[in-house]
C-alpha cells in the first residue's frame, strides 16, 4: 500500500494551481466523496477543489501527479481491509496550532465532500453516524489560537486525529451498507 504523500508538497502543488482548498481540506473532500460513492471519479473531486469555476478548472492531466496520487491512494486506503486509512495532515513536528487548524480544515472538507456527493439530511444514517457528523462539525470549528500549546493539548489533538480517522471509516461503512440495503448491527 502506498502513502498519501507529503503534506507540504501537496499543499504547494495546490497553491500553484490556485485551488480553493489546501492539502488537508482537499484530502477531507476526497475522503467524504469516496465514502458516499467508492467509484467517485477524480474529475468530480477536482471540480470540488475549484468550486466548479470552469475558467480555472485544470484538466486532470495538468495536475501534479502528487495531487492525483492523493485521490487514488485515498480510494485505495478506504477500500482496504486492513484499516489503513489515515488523514493527510502536517507533520507532528509542525506547531500545534498548524496541526489543529489542518484537522479542522480536514473535517470541514470531509463534511463538504459528503454533501457535494449527494449525502443529505434525509439520508437515514444511524444514531452513531449522526453523532459522528456532529462531532466532526464541531472539530471543524476548532480555534487553534485557543490552545495553551502544552503537552496535554498535543495529546488531545492526537486523540482527536485518531477519533476522526476511525469515525470516517464507521461513517463510510454505514453509508455503503445503507446503499446496499443492509443494516449496520
Amino acid at each position: 500500500m502506498h502513502s498519501l504523500g507529503d503534506f507540504d508538497l501537496i499543499q504547494d502543488a495546490l497553491e500553484q494551481l490556485d485551488a480553493e482548498t489546501g492539502a488537508a481540506e482537499a484530502h477531507g473532500i476526497a475522503s467524504g466523496m469516496l465514502c458516499v460513492s467508492l467509484d467517485t471519479h477524480v474529475g468530480a473531486w477536482v471540480n470540488a477543489l475549484f468550486e466548479g469555476e470552469s475558467e480555472r478548472l485544470p484538466n486532470t492531466d495538468e495536475l501534479n501527479p502528487m495531487v492525483l496520487d492523493l485521490f487514488k491512494h485515498t480510494a485505495e486506503f478506504l477500500h482496504a481491509d486492513q484499516f489503513e486509512f489515515d488523514l493527510l495532515l502536517p507533520d507532528e513536528d509542525d506547531a500545534l496550532e498548524i496541526q489543529a487548524q489542518a484537522l479542522g480544515e480536514w473535517c470541514q472538507g470531509f463534511l463538504y465532500g459528503l454533501g457535494c456527493s449527494g449525502l443529505s439530511e434525509q439520508d437515514k444514517l444511524g444514531e452513531e453516524s449522526q453523532s459522528i457528523l456532529k462531532d466532526l462539525s464541531e472539530i471543524a470549528k476548532l480555534d487553534p489560537q485557543a490552545n495553551a500549546q502544552d503537552e496535554s493539548d498535543a495529546e488531545a489533538l492526537c486523540e482527536l486525529h485518531e477519533y476522526v480517522r476511525v469515525a470516517v471509516q464507521i461513517v463510510m461503512m454505514e453509508i455503503q451498507l445503507e446503499k446496499s440495503g443492509q443494516q449496520l448491527h
